[in-house]
Formats: structure tokens, C-alpha cells, sequence
């Protein structure tokens, strides 16, 4: 997703090493759509963007073996 490729982007851009972060995006079996996500940001940390950006698209953000993973938020029953 563009979001997700410009997360990945300014990670690597905030690194010292330029190595970034590591992002996995888990899409939903039943839906191949992307959520459509309009942000505007400035001068917030790249974790409160991340945070922003899942909320948005109704993804669950954790970490799992050194990557941000992004995943499609379960359903309440």
C-alpha cells in the first residue's frame, strides 16, 4: 500500500543507519480492497503516525520479530 511504502520510506529517512523498519502488511482474505487513507501529519513521531495511520484503515499494529506488523482488526462479537 502507499501508506504502508511511505511509513517505510521515513523510517529509513529517521534512521541513522538509513536501514529503517521493517513493516508487514497482513491483508484481509475476504476483502482484496485497499482502505482508502487521507492523513495530513507534521512534527509527530514516526510511532504516533503508524498509530494514526492503522487506526485509520482499521488495522491492529504489533510487533513481531523486529517488524511493525499491520494487520486487519478482528471483528467483536
Amino acid at each position: 500500500s502507499d501508506a504502508v511504502d511511505f511509513l517505510r520510506m521515513r523510517s529509513r529517512e529517521l534512521d541513522p543507519e538509513q536501514v529503517g523498519v521493517n513493516f508487514v502488511l497482513l491483508q484481509d482474505p475476504d476483502n482484496d480492497t485497499e482502505p482508502a487513507i487521507n492523513l495530513r501529519l507534521s512534527s509527530i513521531p514516526l510511532a504516533e503516525a503508524i498509530r494514526y495511520t492503522a487506526q485509520l484503515a482499521s488495522y491492529d499494529v504489533r510487533i513481531e520479530h523486529g517488524a511493525v506488523v499491520l494487520a486487519p482488526m478482528e471483528a467483536e462479537e
